[in-house]
């Protein structure tokens, strides 16, 4: 490393450390908020409701064959729909497993995030690098020669 950093300009050394902050900025910082703070959480709190409440008893305990939907916007609407679009559909049906999907689906999000914003760093943190070294050479190729 010492070699590699004797041999780095100026402009190179930065180009690396905005690289690196980039990466962390961009590659695991901004994923990491985007998962952690969405609007999934009323969503929970609004199913929460549906699955404590005395009228959607049927909709806990029941198979989700058994069941009729209720209309769009009814009690227990929403707790309906996600028991059927559900993977996991146990009886009783329960908060934690709407929470056990949830951390799933937010750590793929995470993971697909933080590889797509790294890639995009890389590629654009690759191509200004490049086009500099483009420009560095055209430079030399103009330059007089000194006697």
């Amino acid at each position: 490393m010492g070699n590699a950093r004797k041999r780095m300009s100026g402009w190179q050394r930065l180009w690396f450390i905005a690289t690196c902050v980039a990466l962390l900025a961009l590659g695991l910082a901004y994923p990491l908020m985007t998962t952690l703070f969405d609007d999934k959480d009323k969503y929970r709190v609004r199913l929460e409701k549906d699955v404590e409440s005395p009228r959607c008893k049927d909709y806990v305990i029941l198979p989700i064959s058994r069941l009729a939907e209720p209309a769009l916007g009814e009690d227990c609407w929403l707790l309906y729909i996600e028991r059927k679009y559900s993977e996991n559909d146990s009886v009783p049906y329960d908060i934690s497993i709407y929470d056990a999907k949830m951390a799933g689906e937010r750590r793929k999000e995470f993971f697909v995030s933080a590889g797509l914003m790294s890639a995009l760093v890389l590629i654009v943190s690759g191509s200004v690098y490049y086009f500099a070294l483009l420009i560095v050479s055209i430079m030399r190729w103009f330059r007089v020669p000194r006697n």
